[in-house]
């Protein structure tokens, strides 16, 4: 498998309106084509990913905050990855991954955001989110400070603005600090987490080594291991039915597209960008945005919860659709 080859079919398969977390999907489910899978373990200031081939052999490396972003730093190292440079400027400095993992760490972005969320609507300040380049920002303003990030997706943005914003990082220190972190429990249980991608599903295995490895799937990769991780008897009981609750209704399976929801999501957030700047961005039992003709309600990101909009509210109100060019029916 030459990466190069890789990376020159992806660019012609994927559309950057997908975004970073479309094409580390589609980059992946190429991989997996030629019996490779991305491995990752949590540490204390995130995650750390390699890609293994198909005699286990590690053929590149990479880290930041949680597991998506660490594997496209990963696929990055490999080569593999069209856009390489504008990528690589969304990807965690190592300054902020500390930052952040001093408020929470281990891979954990979205106990981070949920709290900050909480925090700023409280004191009445808001948090919002648009499409930037290949990336995600989000804006929090709260008190008398803004706090801005462009990242990988909007949970990782959320979690890294969170961070940099001298007051919430202040206050999520003090309410995280003995929280439950799954990824330290999988840490010190040697789970290494293993992703495939096939026809735009990801399917996650967390192996261990004293029991079999339990295998779930999902519509990306994060939600595909936190699906993993519930079945296997972490987390809580409630977040298992806050889960189930949201797949139960999901609209997105009775309608697969053969791409993770997160490249659906982009295409919709890239919309909403360029017809009202930024959409409010809340994260209560579910990730929110706030849209023109309703909210859509997400499973772990505002990816997510910008594909639940568009296939449950007036998709035409919500993307508001251009007029087609007279010139393309042989008028004007």
């Amino acid at each position: 498998m030459d990466p190069s080859e890789v990376r020159r079919l992806a660019e012609h398969l994927v559309s950057r309106a997908e975004g970073a977390c479309g094409v580390t999907h589609a980059v992946l489910e190429l991989l997996t084509g030629y019996g490779y899978r991305a491995e990752c373990r949590e540490r204390p200031e995130g995650v750390e990913a390699r890609i293994v081939d198909g005699d286990g052999d590690v053929v590149s490396t990479g880290r930041d905050v949680t597991w998506a972003p660490a594997i496209l730093d990963a696929l990055l190292d490999l080569g593999a990855v069209p856009w390489g440079e504008e990528l690589r400027r969304i990807l965690t400095p190592d300054r902020d991954a500390k930052a952040l993992a001093r408020v929470f760490g281990w891979g954990r972005i979205l106990t981070v955001g949920r709290a900050a969320t909480r925090l700023a609507l409280r004191e009445g300040g808001e948090v919002r989110v648009r499409r930037r380049g290949l990336g995600s920002e989000v804006v929090i303003r709260c008190g008398d400070r803004e706090s801005r990030y462009v990242s990988y997706c909007p949970a990782c943005a959320l979690a890294l603005a969170a961070a940099r914003h001298p007051g919430l990082s202040r206050a999520l220190r003090r309410e995280l600090a003995d929280a439950p972190n799954t990824g330290r429990e999988k840490a010190e249980d040697g789970v290494v987490n293993v992703v495939r991608v096939r026809r735009g599903v990801s399917l996650s295995e967390l192996r261990f080594e004293d029991r079999e490895p339990v295998r779930n799937r999902g519509c990306c990769i994060a939600y595909s291991l936190v699906r993993a991780e519930l079945k296997a008897g972490y987390g809580s009981a409630s977040s298992r039915r806050l889960f189930r609750a949201y797949c139960d209704a999901c609209p997105l399976k009775h309608c697969w597209v053969g791409r993770p929801v997160s490249s659906l999501g982009n295409a919709v957030l890239q919309r909403l960008t360029e017809e009202e700047g930024d959409v409010k961005f809340i994260v209560r039992r579910y990730p929110e945005v706030e849209t023109p003709v309703g909210r859509g309600r997400g499973t772990l990101c505002a990816l997510s919860a910008c594909a639940n909009a568009v296939l449950r509210l007036d998709a035409g109100r919500l993307l508001r659709p251009e007029p087609s060019d007279p010139r393309a029916w042989g008028e004007g």
